[in-house]
């Protein structure tokens, strides 16, 4: 599965699925999300079961950076975001992995885009904050200074 491809950092497989005609900006619908939303005590709506997650989302999550740049050199919108609302930067964010961040900033993720709760991804880990606080300057430069949803996978 393409998805797979992308959190195992498999460049080869998930270029084959691209190759094939697969839309880097390609949701999928996870049959864990359930699981993952009752895991993580998040309330489930239904709607969003007639939301997918994108392939970007799995990128995200992976340990390096080359499933990632893979969707973006195809036209993967980097600010996609899952169901739950959590976009490539928040899950990078959350697992912790400073490369991840800088890459993710450096090609343009959006700092302001929330959660469904309104609040913006943020870090313990000094490097990781001190990344997010200088990218919220620049974006508030641009007239970006509050908190707002993202775009959806399709």
């Amino acid at each position: 599965m393409a998805y797979d491809a992308a959190v195992r950092g498999d460049v080869e497989t998930l270029q084959r699925y691209l190759d094939a005609g697969m839309s880097p900006n390609a949701g999928v619908r996870l049959e864990e999300d359930r699981l993952h939303w009752y895991y993580h005590q998040i309330d489930w709506d239904p709607a969003w079961q007639r939301l997918k997650t994108p392939l970007i989302e799995g990128a995200a999550t992976s340990k390096d950076c080359g499933t990632l740049k893979l969707l973006l050199d195809r036209g993967a919108d980097i600010n996609l975001v899952a169901p739950d609302g959590m976009s490539p930067l928040a899950i990078a964010t959350y697992h912790g992995n400073l490369e991840m961040v800088r890459f993710l900033l450096d090609h343009g993720a959006d700092p302001f885009i929330c959660w469904k709760d309104g609040s913006v991804p943020d870090s313990k880990d000094p490097g990781i904050r001190s990344q997010l606080e200088r990218a919220r300057k620049t974006w508030r430069a641009r007239g970006v200074t509050k908190p707002h949803r993202g775009t959806h996978a399709t």
